[in-house]
């Protein structure tokens, strides 16, 4: 009998559907010759401290650090019946396949199982990054030894065991230190939450104790032949009227600058055009699709997982989504017709990108060498979905899945960015502007695509240089710093990524 565990119910009915006829039994499923059960999350937890020592019952500072020589595992006493069931079927089993979600977690998951029952038969593993019906059948035939991913299975035990080290320890060394002063509270402390939470509060000390500054900008309205524009003034570098952001701080000169170019000529040093392009944005990982969801819907990086694992694991609608990376496997580049056919059968009317896909058109997210275990998040070939089921978020966030897969086959955004340098009275002028030529992927994503674009979208007339023009009017703008943005969940993501923690 081959056995095939799980990680929860609704994965291990979907693949023993897909094995062929299931009937359902208690705790499991049979199919023919195999059998499909499940483990309902971590059905083995790590030991507590006390069950490694009994003094270990009394938080005591003088036991730390609590350092186990040998680890120690046990069931969790809420699924402990589900466990038994699964004990007695490996005791009948010839071979087992580990089918826990794809990533270290779930390899663990169904790993620990096997150990807690010393299992030592052979087994295989089943990895799944869609869980529709095609999908579980095509792995079902790659399936690789499980030993294949025992990489994987460490790094959760690493990651499991760091986090009881600290986790324990500190939570016990604090909450006593506390205790010696009158409270009686407990201070939980974490690997992860520890030093996030001193992420947050180092930022809110940072924005309570700042103290706004004022500065100043100075812009010319430079009349020319061929039309009116703005340049904005260029102090000296290393002035003493700069503070060490470069800010102008010194009213009067501002008011002295103005008076002095208002009404003369100025001349023309410089004039360059120069075309450029933007490539579409990448798949989405899952921190970046919680990113974007944080920022356009406002909702938390945990709604968002929660969302997206609906969309995986119940609505089978995209690919398996807590993955690091944003690239796709080269040989899926020619599944895109499929894929957006299927995407836009299941949306209908819902389908309101604009124009059409090229699919000989090959973007940089299919690229093998960036990406692991994982690939980005992306649109599956299921069809004959009932979108009526999804929530009004989770549409919306599969519409942007779909969105971002789409724009793979869009041509780059095409545009003439310009420089020209003004003279005037000695002192320096820069005016910027640039001019969309091809609107391309961004015909997907309208205003949003504006909105963190490095130069002004404002279209400068043709000039040469050694033109003349004239100064016809000036403008001061008093400004004030800003402290730092308030973490939102987006920013907070943001930083741990990159980690600039301040």
């Amino acid at each position: 009998m081959r056995l095939f565990i799980a990680e929860k119910p609704s994965m291990g009915l979907d693949i023993a559907k897909a094995l062929g006829n299931p009937v359902r039994r208690q705790g499991y499923v049979e199919v023919g010759d195999n059998i499909v059960t499940w483990c309902i999350g971590h059905i083995i937890q790590t030991a507590e401290p006390q069950d490694y020592s009994s003094e270990y019952e009394r938080w005591r500072i003088d036991y730390l650090p609590m350092v186990p020589q040998e680890w120690k595992v046990k069931g969790n006493p809420k699924t402990a019946e589900q466990l038994k069931i699964i004990g007695n079927l490996i005791k009948r089993a010839s071979e087992i396949v580990n089918c826990g979600d794809a990533a270290r977690e779930g390899q663990l998951i169904v790993d620990e199982v096997l150990s807690h029952f010393d299992y030592q038969g052979p087994a295989k593993r089943l990895w799944l990054n869609e869980m529709n019906q095609s999908a579980i059948k095509k792995a079902l035939a790659i399936m690789k030894g499980n030993d294949s991913y025992s990489n994987l299975r460490d790094a959760a035990l690493g990651r499991q065991r760091s986090d009881w080290l600290m986790g324990m320890n500190l939570t016990r060394g604090y909450t006593c230190a506390w205790r010696t002063v009158g409270n009686n509270t407990v201070l939980h402390l974490g690997r992860v939450q520890t030093p996030t939470l001193c992420m947050i509060v180092a930022r809110d000390l940072e924005i309570e104790n700042f103290t706004a500054s004022t500065f100043y900008n100075l812009k010319a309205l430079i009349d020319h032949a061929n039309g009116v524009f703005l340049a904005r003034w260029i102090p000296a570098k290393g002035a003493t009227y700069l503070d060490p952001a470069g800010h102008i701080i010194d009213r009067t000169i501002v008011k002295a600058v103005a008076a002095k170019i208002q009404g003369q000529k100025a001349h023309i040093l410089a004039c360059q055009t120069t075309p450029k392009k933007q490539s579409c944005p990448l798949p989405f990982s899952l921190g970046g699709l919680q990113k974007t969801v944080n920022k356009r819907l406002g909702l938390s990086p945990a709604q968002t997982l929660e969302i997206a694992q609906a969309l995986y694991e119940k609505h089978k609608l995209t690919s398996y989504p807590r993955t690091d990376y944003s690239h796709l496997p080269e040989s899926e580049h020619a599944d895109g017709p499929a894929i957006i056919a299927a995407a836009k059968a299941n949306l209908g009317d819902l389908w309101n990108f604009a124009g059409e896909p090229n699919f000989s058109l090959r973007s940089s997210a299919w690229n093998d060498e960036k990406i692991g275990d994982h690939h980005g998040i992306r649109p599956t070939n299921t069809t004959g979905v009932d979108m009526a089921a999804l929530s009004k978020v989770e549409l919306t966030v599969y519409q942007m899945v779909v969105r971002q897969y789409l724009a793979q086959f869009y041509p780059d955004y095409c545009y003439e960015s310009t420089v020209i340098d003004i003279e005037c009275e000695e002192e320096q002028f820069k005016a910027t502007g640039a001019v969309e030529t091809d609107a391309g992927w961004r015909v997907l994503f309208g205003a949003e695509a504006k909105e963190d674009d490095d130069e002004a979208q404002s279209k400068l007339p043709r000039v040469n240089s050694g033109d003349s023009a004239l100064v016809t009017d000036t403008q001061i703008d008093t400004k004030k710093t800003s402290p730092p943005p308030r973490f939102t969940g987006a920013l907070i993501i943001d930083a741990m990524e990159k980690r600039t923690y301040l």
